[in-house]
């Protein structure tokens, strides 16, 4: 086969430029570092990269988030702290003036102290994060949480969340209803005095009658319920019954027929005086008003709520209360100004000092319990006791401004203790979670230097054979570029 002159140039040129392209790739990858330079390299292994470089990526973008979240918990976490702080010094001050040795001056003294400490609670309650957003507003981070001490709160119940691995979600705040807000618990007493409405009527014509000498009736509430009636000479008694004619013959078979009807319901110790003197006749009511009172001598402020406890009471005799519980009853005799024991109720109940006084009526009830109640600020809650300690108001019939305030003050600690509990949780998982993040990366960026990385060693004897190919090529080139016909004429 004939090859003419040009086509061995041509291969020759060809070969020599191979050979050059191959080194000067081999001399890019070595100066590199890489592997792969072109996706055409390696069309598998760059797929495989772009793949392990976006789970780095992402991987590495979790650990930020875990920084970002762990400042937003840390920040939050100092609130806290100091509002726990703050509100532990306020049930301080609060045992201090509730105590009774303290007179008005002093307790105006703890007020002041109880202010000036409500008002650096309420700045807590306005924190700010590093980005200038509100740190307990939930979603609405503009938004001022409490704008004064009185005021509701503004934010929204919005949780922020950060991923900080694949499926870990961690909320980067709470909102401040939830934590510096309880509900208001109050010993509260209700009475339900019996008022008498006796009545009594005469039922025939009292102009026919001659005129008589007073006659009195006392009602005695029993059992049974009977009307005691004397003239001053004799004396009878007759059973009551509403609307009912008396007959007045049982006290002296020689008394006027003056028909009385007694309706109503009349209280134990009611009284009427009937007369008539010369042409008329007077019906004088003597109603008895019940003056019974009740009140908790003992600091109700060291008991959970508890339910309504419910004392009716007996004129008997004796005189007597029944209480209950809607579980347990118990009867107790009446003196007035005695403590009542109500281990007889029940020998679990906390030690609640209830004290009756006055002279009660029949059927009077009161019904004492302690309950939660609507949800208010700590910051209206103290500002309502520091009121009461500057008018010297407090005490343990000053509900809630007695040991309730205690219990009121204790709930919202209750509350920013269980939100430091939970923040402390959020930051564990994130050091947790940082830890499989950076373990994951580690793998991650083995697995791409297995791929995109060079070896060295590999390269740089294919890079001495390359050399060597390539000055083999364009010494034989040198040596066939000479060989023509001319030579030889």
């Amino acid at each position: 086969m004939r090859i003419s002159t040009s086509q061995i140039y041509d291969q020759s040129l060809t070969a020599i430029l191979n050979q050059q392209t191959k080194l000067a790739n081999t001399q890019n990858q070595i100066s590199t570092g890489k592997r792969i330079l072109n996706p055409s390299d390696d069309p598998s292994g760059s797929v495989q990269i772009l793949q392990l470089q976006r789970e780095l990526s992402l991987s590495n973008q979790y650990v930020d988030n875990g920084v970002i979240a762990g400042n937003k918990l840390e920040r939050e976490e100092s609130t806290l702290d100091s509002a726990t702080n703050l509100i532990q010094r306020v049930r301080e001050l609060a045992v201090q003036g509730l105590n009774d040795s303290n007179s008005q001056s002093d307790r105006q003294a703890i007020a002041t102290e109880m202010r000036e400490i409500n008002e650096q609670l309420l700045s807590l309650a306005n924190t700010k994060d590093a980005n200038g957003d509100y740190l307990f507003a939930g979603y609405a981070t503009s938004t001022q949480p409490y704008t004064n001490l009185f005021g509701n709160y503004q934010g929204d119940e919005g949780q922020r969340n950060l991923k900080v691995g694949e499926g870990v979600l961690i909320a980067t705040n709470d909102s401040a209803n939830h934590l510096f807000e309880a509900p208001v618990t109050q010993t509260s007493v209700t009475p339900t005095l019996a008022t008498s409405n006796a009545a009594v009527s005469i039922a025939n014509d009292p102009s026919l009658l001659p005129p008589f000498a007073a006659l009195m009736f006392d009602f005695s509430a029993g059992p049974p319920e009977e009307y005691t009636v004397t003239d001053g000479t004799n004396t009878a008694t007759f059973a009551y019954t509403d609307g009912a004619t008396v007959d007045l013959t049982t006290l002296d078979p020689a008394f006027p027929a003056l028909d009385l009807v007694f309706t109503g319901a009349p209280s134990d110790a009611d009284q009427f005086v009937i007369e008539k003197q010369s042409t008329q006749t007077t019906i004088t009511p003597a109603l008895v008003t019940s003056s019974a009172t009740v009140s908790i001598t003992g600091d109700s402020g060291v008991l959970d709520p508890f339910t309504a406890l419910t004392f009716d009471f007996s004129a008997g005799p004796p005189e007597e209360y029944n209480v209950s519980d809607g579980t347990n009853t118990a009867t107790f005799a009446y003196t007035a100004g005695e403590a009542v024991d109500l281990s007889a109720l029940n020998p679990n109940f906390p030690s609640l000092e209830v004290v009756f006084e006055g002279a009660p009526n029949d059927t009077d009830q009161f019904v004492i319990e302690k309950q939660a109640g609507t949800a208010q600020t700590i910051f209206k809650t103290i500002d309502n006791f520091a009121t009461a300690l500057e008018a010297n108001n407090v005490g343990p019939g000053a509900t809630p401004n007695n040991g309730d305030f205690l219990t009121n003050i204790d709930a919202v600690l209750t509350n920013i203790l269980d939100g430091r509990a939970k923040v402390g949780g959020r930051l564990n998982a994130i050091d947790q979670q940082k830890e499989i993040n950076e373990t994951l990366a580690f793998n991650i960026e083995t697995d791409l230097s297995a791929i995109k990385d060079l070896d060295y060693a590999e390269a740089i004897s294919r890079l001495s054979r390359q050399s060597l190919s390539l000055q083999a090529a364009q010494q034989s080139f040198a040596q066939i570029k000479d060989l023509t016909l001319f030579n030889f004429i």
